[in-house]
């Protein structure tokens, strides 16, 4: 999910349905300063890595690099307090709050630059994470979704937002822009194939 949709009351309802959900916290967030400092501290912490090769540039001037990801998970921060039901919420100056614990994974290392032990971006999770990476690599696919999917086809094309904030307005609006998308996909495809003599394209 993305920060556009945080909201404790959300995600609380999200984990009593047993779906799991990965959001980046707000950098002014009290759990996002107790993570990194848990994360700095590093006390017994499962620490993820994995390295992708890319080759930026073309031709002469292409050359491969090797960009190195690490994440660290962060178990039960009892520093969130609007995570729970709306009245959970409203009870956070009673003596006898209860807090509900929240995993978060932590980015180290990421895109070529070095955020140290304390990192930078912090991923709240009702994931485990016990095995950092899958957590962070789900927020990365969603994001794919949402840049190389959603932007290249509704920023070109000035499709705009949906008329009212309904279900049924955003779901028919959604529906609209990939199916415009499909066609278009489709147009281009065809076009390509007649370029090549009829050959299929890819």
């Amino acid at each position: 999910m993305s920060q556009g949709f945080w909201e404790g009351t959300t995600l609380w309802w999200l984990d009593q349905q047993e779906i799991t959900f990965v959001v980046p916290a707000n950098t002014n967030m009290a759990v996002t300063a107790d993570a990194r400092a848990q994360a700095a501290a590093d006390e017994g912490l499962r620490v993820g890595r994995r390295v992708n090769t890319v080759r930026p540039g073309q031709g002469r001037t292409a050359r491969t690099k090797h960009l190195e990801i690490a994440v660290v998970g962060v178990t039960s921060l009892i520093t969130y307090d609007q995570y729970g039901t709306p009245v959970h919420g409203r009870q956070q100056h009673r003596r006898d709050f209860q807090l509900h614990p929240i995993n978060a994974v932590v980015v180290r290392k990421w895109r070529g630059k070095d955020y140290r032990p304390g990192g930078k971006t912090v991923f709240p999770t009702n994931a485990p994470v016990a095995k950092p990476l899958p957590a962070f690599e789900d927020d990365d696919d969603r994001s794919l979704i949402e840049n190389c999917c959603i932007k290249e086809t509704k920023q070109p094309w000035d499709l705009g937002h949906p008329p009212p904030k309904t279900d049924r307005a955003m779901r028919g609006h959604v529906l609209f822009t990939l199916l415009l998308f499909a066609l278009a996909t489709a147009y281009q495809l065809e076009c390509e194939r007649e370029a090549r003599g009829g050959e299929p394209v890819g």
